[in-house]
């Protein structure tokens, strides 16, 4: 059926083979999708010992529950159960990346010529 040219007559078989081909298709997306799920690697639980013995400063337990309790790192609770996610605590390890003197000066810098600005062109009350 690789005939550019369809008559009328043949419409019923081209459209047939149409059909298959999207048929074969569907199945090798299902399979392919079927194999990205199983590579996926299933969730990793810390309890809180284990996320101490994770982090690189290897905090005290209590330091740690300081933490949950001022919501400063994410957990589950289960019951009097306190757990961590591994892949949430890695991307909480990842943004708590602490600002450098470059970027703190700069940060101000731009704060103060927002202010001046603000104050220039600000409404006058009265």
């Amino acid at each position: 059926m690789e005939e550019t040219n369809i008559r009328f007559e043949d419409l019923p078989e081209a459209v047939q083979w149409i059909k298959n081909k999207l048929t074969e298709i569907a199945l090798k997306i299902d399979r392919m999708h079927g194999n990205a799920i199983e590579k996926e690697e299933p969730p990793q639980w810390f309890s809180i010992q284990e996320l101490c013995d994770y982090l690189p400063e290897h905090p005290a337990i209590q330091t740690v529950y300081t933490w949950t309790s001022a919501n400063r790192i994410p957990y589950y609770k289960e019951g009097k159960r306190i757990r961590f996610l591994k892949s949430e605590i890695d991307k909480w390890m990842l943004n708590s990346k602490l600002k450098s003197r470059d970027e703190l000066e700069k940060e101000a810098q731009n704060f103060v010529e927002s202010k001046r600005k603000n104050a220039f062109y600000g409404t006058k009350k009265g």
